[in-house]
């Protein structure tokens, strides 16, 4: 469950696309070589979450073996979808003995570095027929952020505007989490998910 902020209008928008390639020496090695503000060290991404993970695993007891998990139920789902990036099974074995990246997180527990694009037309209820007999209605959004460096955070494990946004939509639209069939969290390493749900729980 991603909450963003946005506007309806009378005139549809928008169009979003990400370009992860561009960068000729890649994200990777272009991200530790940027000052992150953590303990004063650059760090790259999976480093981060590598540290988020093993404070998990600190504080309530949680294994590999969970990280595993969400591995191979992403890369199931993924495998029946025509436009993913990568269209295998991952079991929970593969995905543990996959090669390390950032202690405790393996390949499988990190995101691909993708290109993506989608479109979506938004637009007020009074013209929305024009566009199509199956619409979807946005009930309310949230929006809320905070500092990417991890040592200016109140928090080290608790990504405090997952819990804001959350909160908010959830308060315009009048509905609790208990109302929610279905929600798609963001994930790029395979503890971000965990978290996501317990802080979607919190509210």
């Amino acid at each position: 469950m991603h909450f963003q902020s946005c506007r309806v209008s009378s005139r549809p928008i928008d169009r979003a696309c990400e370009k992860m390639t561009d960068e000729p020496k890649g994200l990777i090695e272009i991200a530790g070589q940027k000052p992150q503000l953590f303990w004063e060290y650059s760090v790259t991404m999976p480093a981060t979450f590598g540290l988020h993970a093993t404070r998990h695993m600190h504080e309530f007891g949680t294994k590999r073996e969970h990280f595993a998990m969400v591995s191979a139920n992403n890369h199931h789902y993924g495998a029946l979808n025509p436009w993913s990036h990568f269209r295998f099974e991952v079991s929970v074995e593969r995905a543990l003995k996959a090669p390390l990246v950032a202690w405790p997180l393996a390949l499988f527990d990190c995101c691909p570095i993708t290109d993506d694009a989608a479109e979506m037309i938004v637009c007020g209820s009074e013209i929305l027929r024009k566009y199509t007999d199956a619409p979807m209605y946005v009930a309310e959004s949230g929006f809320a952020t905070n500092p990417v460096s991890v040592n200016m955070r109140s928090q080290f494990m608790t990504m405090e505007p997952t819990i804001e946004a959350s909160k908010q939509a959830c308060a315009m639209a009048k509905m609790s989490p208990k109302d929610i069939d279905f929600a798609e969290v963001h994930h790029c390493f395979t503890p971000v998910e965990i978290v996501a749900y317990e802080e979607l729980r919190v509210l």
